[in-house]
């Protein structure tokens, strides 16, 4: 297990690595809500679930942050939807 000292020193060192992030799913439907409101003609037939990575691994060169990209890899996600009718609010 990593201290909260340890996490800090790994991200001013530029490498950030997390594993078993589980989606925040309430958040994603409500943007989805919102989103079919706004645009009803768009709105996406479906709703999360649940999802998870396995890994995340964010690469950041402070020293040349205006001139390198900053990389960020994702590795195993996994998300499982249903159908789901925003505007109406029904599966």
């Amino acid at each position: 297990m990593k201290s909260e000292h340890t996490t800090d020193v790994a991200v001013w060192s530029g490498k950030i690595e997390l594993s078993n992030l589980q989606l925040n799913v309430q958040a994603i439907n409500d943007e989805l809500t919102r989103r079919a409101q706004a645009a009803p003609n768009l709105a996406l037939p479906i709703r999360v679930v649940t999802g998870h990575f396995t890994s995340l691994r964010v690469e950041v060169p402070w020293a040349r942050i205006t001139s390198r990209p900053v990389v960020v890899k994702a590795g195993g996600f996994e998300v499982v939807v249903e159908p789901y009718d925003h505007l109406q609010g029904v599966t």
